[in-house]
């Protein structure tokens, strides 16, 4: 069996703020860009999906107060949720085909 190389926090601090001083200058391509939604952001794509604030949050899987929340500014989605709206940004049509099909959201 061959040795693993023991790697200190200090070189693996280093190695990461380094590598980010060169994405920052446009020298290196991140590895993976998140997108965040704004306030603006999660009321444009309900608006895009034609839907009241409680359809969407049921389709999201949400309160009806945190979508609220979220297009007001007082909260930031997380987690599954960021995810769910990530996926209805990128495709919308298959993503309300889906969950439309939910009895609950059928009214």
């Amino acid at each position: 069996m061959g040795k693993k190389k023991k790697v200190s926090l200090y070189a693996e601090v280093k190695e990461g703020l380094e590598e980010m001083v060169a994405i920052e200058k446009g020298r290196k391509e991140p590895v993976r860009v998140h997108r965040f939604f704004t306030s603006v952001d999660i009321r444009a794509l309900r608006e895009k999906a034609g839907v009241s604030q409680r359809t969407f949050a049921a389709m999201l899987g949400v309160s009806h107060r945190t979508l609220q929340d979220w297009e007001q500014g007082r909260r930031t989605p997380t987690g599954p949720a960021m995810n769910l709206l990530r996926l209805y940004d990128a495709m919308p049509e298959a993503i309300t085909k889906v969950l439309a099909e939910q009895p609950a959201l059928a009214s």
